[in-house]
């Protein structure tokens, strides 16, 4: 029993649940109010997408996709690795409300599978969603200092006794990324912004990035002579930084190998490394710059200029490092500018475009992409950041692989149809009505109003065509090339997709075209014929 707690003569009535930090907490952990909670405020958003879309009316699914993804999906996303341990009724009672904010926003059948309505809106399942969201919580674990979190999770995974399924999502990441954590770049005792010197991280180094090169559009120096390139390059350098040393630095990254490299062509010295392959190509550029920087020291110049093609990482350079997430290669090559500052040198930033002549940038790229022939990496380390894209990609394939061995009885038309997962929906940037999307969207999944699907709901009384007297079935490959009574329609739909370069279509090669004229025409045709879809 409770003490009673009294204030102002009033007794306190105990509370069964604790608000913390967004989450509703039980004394049992069993997460039932905070479910209760995503339910209420899901269901409330849920008739907000109803009462703003219909079958032919409404707004376009990629509007209200967006609304889903901000407002709606972000709920149930935030700590869904924590209650990923919750009972599975639960989770499958969530799961079904978001799926059908999904299917209001396509406005897809009820009978569509909910795994089709995830792929028609490039929309993972909410398991890859946690377990991706976890990932980042422990690649920002794994960039810090202090391991002690992140070696918890994975001693759980290893002391682990219990039915698998049960383990704890971030304890089976954590496990995985086990692997590639001595990789991983980190400050020596904090946070990397408290390492770098106030006045390097308030100093400004001057960079010069311009839309424009040496008075030309990017399109319009790949026509030019490279020689030609070059000798302007040269001239306009000689004018502008009479008394500088040019570095040029460069990243290269191949699905097997990365590598940096720097060249000074004045000295005519070189430098090139290997780093690891799952290192970005943004971490590969700044990692060049940093040695350069680094070998600045040791020269007796006192002005240098580093000449990247990195149009990202000079910007990243010259941003403010408090209003933005920046690398910490970033923070570290603002510290080296700073020293070698303080060393009475200068050093400015110059971009340049890649591959259109320059003699030194072309040297430099081809000593970072020689480094996939080393066999050892250098010692530097990659920031956690870099990790994520490959885990993404194993959750994505672990998706396909979902979505390919489905039962061969399930979603077999669509699957049919969409072979390989999307990165986006099929309708995003097409400006037509959500009635075409609709009608379109549930040709391509294959639960639609045609008489083959309308007569397994009941809404029609016989699966056959009405418009002769053969029995065949009212599908969509009958009402499209097989009809008899649609030869006349059908010859001029055909000559038409004929005219677009379809000379001899089918359901698959018609339904994956995202081109306006060709969905319009279909849905036309069909409605032509007498079907609702």
């Amino acid at each position: 029993a409770h003490p009673n707690m009294i204030l102002n003569n009033q007794v306190i009535q105990p509370s069964s649940t604790v608000t913390y930090l967004g989450l509703k907490l039980d004394p049992k952990l069993r997460w039932v109010p905070h479910f209760q909670y995503l339910k209420g405020i899901i269901s409330r958003w849920s008739n907000f997408l109803s009462a703003t879309s219909g079958t032919h009316w409404g707004s376009h699914p990629s509007c209200l996709l967006k609304i889903f993804n901000a407002v709606i999906r972000s709920k149930a996303d935030y700590g869904s690795f924590l209650y990923s341990s919750a009972s599975l009724s639960h989770r499958k009672k969530l799961n079904s409300i978001l799926l059908s904010c999904l299917r209001t926003t396509v406005g897809a059948l009820s009978s569509s599978p909910l795994a089709s309505l995830e792929v028609e809106c490039a929309c993972p399942p909410i398991e890859l969603r946690s377990r991706r969201l976890a990932g980042k919580f422990l690649l920002k674990t794994l960039s810090s200092s202090n391991q002690s979190l992140f070696q918890m999770f994975v001693s759980i995974k290893s002391s682990w006794t219990y039915v698998a399924k049960t383990l704890p999502i971030l304890a089976s990441v954590a496990f995985s990324f086990s692997v590639f954590s001595p990789l991983v770049y980190r400050p020596s005792l904090r946070l990397q912004i408290y390492d770098t010197p106030y006045a390097a991280l308030s100093f400004f180094p001057e960079v010069t990035v311009s839309p424009n090169f040496l008075s030309y559009s990017l399109k319009e120096l790949p026509r030019l002579p490279q020689t030609l390139v070059d000798s302007l390059f040269n001239e306009y350098i000689s004018y502008n930084f009479p008394s500088s040393v040019r570095i040029f630095t460069d990243g290269s990254v191949s699905p097997n190998s990365a590598g940096f490299s720097f060249f000074i062509p004045s000295l005519n010295i070189s430098f090139a490394d290997k780093l690891h392959p799952l290192t970005s190509s943004f971490s590969a550029e700044c990692y060049a710059i940093i040695s350069a920087l680094q070998f600045s020291f040791t020269l007796e110049y006192n002005s240098f200029l580093i000449l990247s093609d990195s149009q990202s990482c000079l910007l990243a350079i010259s941003s403010d490092s408090f209003l933005s997430a920046l690398s910490p290669l970033v923070l570290v090559i603002k510290s080296l500018v700073y020293r070698l500052i303080l060393a009475y040198k200068t050093v400015k930033f110059f971009w340049i475009p890649s591959h259109v002549g320059i003699a030194g940038n072309e040297r430099a790229d081809h000593l970072a992409f020689s480094t996939k022939s080393l066999i050892y990496f250098s010692p530097f380390n990659t920031p956690a950041s870099d990790f994520l894209p490959i885990h993404c990609k194993l959750l994505r394939n672990a998706w396909q692989t979902n979505w390919d061995s489905l039962p061969h009885n399930y979603a077999t038309w669509h699957r049919h149809i969409v072979s390989s997962i999307p990165k986006h929906p099929w309708f995003k940037d097409l400006e037509i009505s959500r009635h075409l999307i609709v009608s379109f969207t549930r040709l391509r999944i294959g639960h639609s109003l045609l008489p083959h699907h309308s007569s397994k709901l009941n809404l029609n009384s016989s699966p056959l065509c009405t418009l002769h007297h053969d029995e065949s079935i009212c599908d969509l490959d009958h009402i499209l090339f097989n009809c008899p009574s649609l030869i006349t329609n059908r010859q001029l739909l055909f000559f038409f997709l004929s005219s677009l370069g379809y000379i001899s279509p089918d359901s698959n090669l018609l339904l994956n075209s995202r081109y306006i004229p060709i969905i319009r025409s279909l849905i036309q045709f069909i409605h032509t014929a007498g079907f609702l879809i």
